[in-house]
């Protein structure tokens, strides 16, 4: 279940359900949103917050069942995207965007993210550009 977007209500109930904390159980919004009772998805966008105060309204269109999308299997380069295009150095990785396709990741789970530097697919077709971990900076044609 996907909590309410958004400017709709949550309760601290919805919250607990989505992740799969016993409603019987005492319950605290700073403690949930530190991961103190279950670890978040990373997949997830948007994420609660980790500073405190926390704020219920962090937690708004939380999916803590987000899978993420697998962009493809990459040939990797260090030097350019010309390089990678070219030739593809280093071997083959796959990458994975979270829900929001914000951040680049290395896994499924979205714990390991994309280091720095140029991605080919195996067409050719295109070259991702990340500069710092997880971060695409551009997309263009090979």
């Amino acid at each position: 279940m996907v909590l309410p977007s958004t400017g709709n209500t949550i309760s601290f109930n919805q919250i607990r359900i989505e992740l799969g904390i016993s409603t019987q159980a005492p319950f605290s919004i700073e403690t949930a949103e530190n991961g103190g009772y279950v670890a978040l998805n990373k997949c997830a966008v948007p994420q609660p917050s980790s500073a405190n105060p926390a704020s219920i309204s962090e937690w708004w269109s939380y999916d803590n069942s987000a899978v993420s999308t697998e962009i493809g299997v990459m040939d990797t380069s260090a030097i350019s995207c010309a390089d990678v295009c070219s030739q593809g150095i280093a071997g083959t990785v796959t990458l994975y965007w979270n829900t929001g396709q914000t951040t680049v990741y290395t896994d499924t789970t979205c714990n390991t993210l994309a280091p720095a530097a140029y991605y080919a697919d195996m067409n050719r077709q295109f070259c991702y550009t990340i500069l710092s971990a997880g971060t695409l900076y551009s997309t263009t044609n090979c």
